[in-house]
């Protein structure tokens, strides 16, 4: 049996994951124009950009399922060091005034603090006893 914290967990990094899904699927329609006239595009094709975009929503799908079904602690290290650079970037971002504007921007921080919270879930110390192989529902109290 799984933590509490380990379950909340994937919950909030898959609906982040479904998030970003919706987020490449709108900017995909809505920049559609401008990627057919695209040189690199035209020489290249947009077939290889979709698969590396599904290629990587598959290995963060894998690594999640890792760190809370698998028990790996180095997806979880993973999984926190991408959420980690995903904080830095939007701040600079924020701080730069280069935050997206509209629903582009407010999906891609909900998308941000969504992995933040769902990563931090990982260290809880339910999590940590459970990572280290000493968890049993009862073990961990509510102190």
């Amino acid at each position: 049996m799984r933590p509490k914290s380990v379950v909340l967990a994937e919950r909030l990094y898959f609906a982040a994951w479904l998030l970003s899904a919706f987020l490449d699927i709108y900017s995909l329609w809505t920049r559609w124009d401008m990627l057919q006239r695209s040189l690199d595009l035209q020489t290249v094709g947009l077939a290889p950009a979709i698969v590396g975009g599904v290629l990587v929503a598959l290995l963060y799908l894998g690594l999640l399922y890792l760190a809370v079904r698998m028990r790996s602690n180095l997806a979880r290290w993973l999984l926190a060091i991408h959420a980690l650079v995903l904080i830095v970037l939007a701040l600079g971002n924020f701080y730069a005034g280069a935050l997206a504007a509209g629903l582009p921007g407010v999906l891609m921080l909900a998308i941000t603090l969504l992995r933040g919270f769902a990563v931090s879930r990982l260290f809880l110390r339910d999590a940590a006893a459970w990572y280290a192989g000493r968890y049993t529902p009862s073990s961990v109290s509510a102190a």
